[in-house]
């Protein structure tokens, strides 16, 4: 389960995760389980304030202690921690040389604030931190158990896993306590449930779309 999956997946990981950042249609990088975002004045320090009131599908609450895990999980920290005793394997992948391009210091916790620290200078840093889509929070027991990581993982999406899913097909379903109202002060999600099925077949994708 990496934290940094492929474009492929995209569709189905966005309905059950998110990130700290979300991107505008203008291109725009805003706060989304972040509150807020400040640099210091030479940028290589970011204090990053986590939204209150939000729940992981597991109950879990999302707060800057579990952030903190989820960056150091990203960067690798934990697959190199246990990397001698096997631990944490599943954690390891692509994420860990990206972050590593951004020069990350360290991640300390205070209050309601993840501070991050850098070697060097980032303007862009929450374009980083977003990485195209993939930088997802999960919960505690979705980082540290290898079989829920693999089979029943826990975000903060709309949706969340139904356990109904194979290699052909994945069905996500309303996640009732999502933390989201739309514009009119409706509960988000509107939809029960998504089946998402890959079909193989170019010729079949383009008709279907067609």
């Amino acid at each position: 389960y990496s934290p940094n999956p492929g474009n492929g997946a995209q569709a189905i990981m966005k309905t059950v995760f998110e990130g700290l950042f979300e991107q505008k249609s203008n291109g725009e990088m805003v706060p989304f389980l972040a509150e807020s975002a400040t640099p210091s004045a030479d940028f290589k320090t970011w204090t990053i304030k986590i939204r209150s009131g939000i729940k992981y599908h597991d109950g879990e609450d999302l707060t800057a202690t579990n952030v903190a895990l989820n960056l150091n999980a990203i960067q690798g920290g934990l697959f190199l921690a246990g990397y001698a005793t096997k631990n944490y394997s599943w954690l390891g992948g692509s994420g860990i040389p990206f972050v590593g391009a951004i020069k990350l210091k360290g991640v300390a916790v205070s209050g309601d604030n993840v501070i991050v620290s850098l070697y060097a200078p980032r303007v862009d840093f929450m374009n980083i931190a977003y990485a195209s889509g993939r930088f997802y929070m999960r919960s505690t027991k979705s980082l540290l158990d290898k079989t829920i990581c693999g089979q029943n993982p826990a975000g903060t999406g709309p949706f969340k896993w139904s356990g109904a899913f194979n290699t052909d097909t994945i069905k996500v379903v309303k996640n009732t306590n999502y933390w989201r109202k739309d514009a009119a002060g409706v509960q988000l999600p509107y939809l029960d449930s998504i089946t998402f099925k890959y079909v193989s077949n170019a010729a079949a994708r383009a008709n279907a779309v067609r």
